[in-house]
């Protein structure tokens, strides 16, 4: 629920159903989804250099990709995109021409697992996520 409240609840749902990284998640603009097929297009990652955020192109070609949204997932992502203003699927709060910093993602995550009295904390989510692949 807390994830729903402040705006995170779609980005960690598509992180813990389709395993892709989060990096790729948050360079995810909103051409890169296919709404009619659920063709997700993963084709770079977004990471911070000296508190500088860059998007680039993934580090090996095998990281570019398409997956197949569950139509589910679609029909969330867009009710989701009526109330975003933005190109990037999930933007920065502050800069709405940018995508969220991959860091603050990752603290937002590990409040909201901790928050929920999930045990082992962030960790534990991520081998979970990990084993789903």
């Amino acid at each position: 629920m807390q994830a729903k409240e402040e705006g995170s609840y779609e980005l960690f749902l598509l992180e813990l159903t389709t395993g892709v990284r989060q990096g790729e998640l948050l360079a995810l603009q909103w051409s890169d989804l296919d709404f009619k097929t659920g063709r997700l297009r993963i084709s770079k990652q977004v990471y911070s250099v000296n508190g500088k955020l860059e998007v680039n192109e993934p580090k090996t070609k095998a990281a570019a990709r398409t997956i197949i949204l569950p139509p589910t997932m679609v029909e969330l992502l867009a009710e989701y995109k009526a109330q975003i203003f933005s190109e990037w699927m999930f933007p920065s709060r502050i800069k709405l021409e940018r995508p969220v910093d991959p860091g603050y993602a990752r603290k937002r995550l590990r409040v909201i697992w901790e928050r929920a009295g999930c045990k082992g904390g962030v960790n534990n989510f991520l081998h979970f996520k990990e084993t789903l692949i």
